[in-house]
């Protein structure tokens, strides 16, 4: 049995499932996370990611009823030249 300090919380679990949606190299909005990770809160998420050490970039994109939204992207790290 894990104990409470082994037990992610439904916050870490849903950083977990949202990271690994972005390193699929897949984008993200927060509809898009309310569906998929019952997620109301992911600009939340991606600031902790961040905070983590993630580049993660956000697009602002226009919606045909001019609304604009957030669509966030992992930022692939530059290759290292040998």
């Amino acid at each position: 049995m894990k104990t409470t300090k082994q037990m992610k919380t439904h916050t870490e679990s849903q950083e977990d499932l949202i990271l690994e949606h972005l390193q699929n190299g897949r984008s993200l909005t927060q509809y898009q996370a309310l569906v998929s990770f019952n997620c109301f809160r992911l600009s939340s998420r991606i600031n902790r990611l961040r905070n983590r050490g993630y580049n993660i970039k956000t697009e602002m994109v226009e919606l045909d009823n001019h609304k604009r939204i957030a669509r966030y992207s992992l930022e692939k790290e530059p290759e290292l030249q040998l």
